[in-house]
């Protein structure tokens, strides 16, 4: 559960450094021309946008990329386990098998 409170936190984070620095960017238009009216402050601030939300997405998809391996990581070292489990298990049996086959022989 923690983790995903940090999750949260961090998403939450982001969206105030974007709203932040949106505002930030909309005040730096104002003092540069005072004259721009509020539609051309919005279209100055396009380029800027789109640029912070590809940002945003390419670290999202770094997070999940890294995720993601973790847990491929994680599923290989279970399956590795597994394997190793399987065949001693097999070894077992193997040894259990061939004393029962003795007994049915005597």
């Amino acid at each position: 559960m923690a983790h995903g409170n940090r999750e949260g936190w961090k998403d939450w984070a982001g969206i105030a450094a974007v709203v932040v620095g949106s505002v930030l960017l909309m005040v730096l238009e104002i003092i540069e021309d005072p004259d721009l009216s509020l539609g051309e402050i919005l279209v100055e601030m396009i380029q800027p946008t789109l640029i912070v939300l590809v940002a945003v997405g390419v670290v999202r998809l770094g997070d999940q990329m890294r995720r993601q391996h973790d847990q491929q990581q994680l599923l290989i070292r279970d399956l590795e386990t597994a394997r190793v489990e399987g065949m001693q298990w097999r070894e077992r049996m193997r040894g259990a098998l061939q004393g029962l086959s003795q007994g049915i022989n005597e």
